[in-house]
């Protein structure tokens, strides 16, 4: 890949990682899932909160801040079933995304020109694309 550091160009630089396995990614995490039971959740907070603590200082923001991140961090594993969600991979076959592409090309041309001869080749691809699927999920 070259770099276009060139000012001048239109383009915006990319940058690419390839590997040849596949990176699987930790999710982003988060205070609550669709299976948290609210109730819990808001009676921990309430038992645990301390609304009484006057915030006069920068230090004094910054304390607390940590103490109400930590306060639902931990309400977080109380209050949620305790799941560790792992994302399946879905690696899907080399044609297939080859298919796809050529599918997104051609009614990219078709929707621009509206050339019978266009329509002809989009519905083909989408044909072909269709009944790849369709083997794919039989296969599995």
């Amino acid at each position: 890949m070259l770099s276009g550091y060139d000012l001048t160009s239109d383009h915006s630089p990319i940058t690419a990682t390839l590997s040849t396995s596949v990176i699987v990614r930790k999710p982003t995490p988060r205070l609550h899932n669709s299976k948290t039971n609210w109730d819990t959740y808001r009676q921990i907070i309430q038992d645990k909160a301390k609304l009484s603590i006057k915030l006069k200082e920068h230090v004094d923001i910054e304390l607390e801040t940590n103490n109400i991140l930590s306060l639902l961090q931990q309400v977080d594993k109380e209050a949620n079933p305790n799941s560790d969600p792992q994302r399946t991979t879905n690696n899907v076959a080399y044609e297939i995304k080859r298919l796809v592409a050529e599918k997104r090309t051609a009614r990219s041309i078709w929707q621009r020109t509206h050339t019978p001869d266009s329509r002809r080749i989009y519905n083909r691809t989408s044909n072909k694309l269709k009944s790849k699927l369709q083997e794919m999920r039989h296969e599995s």
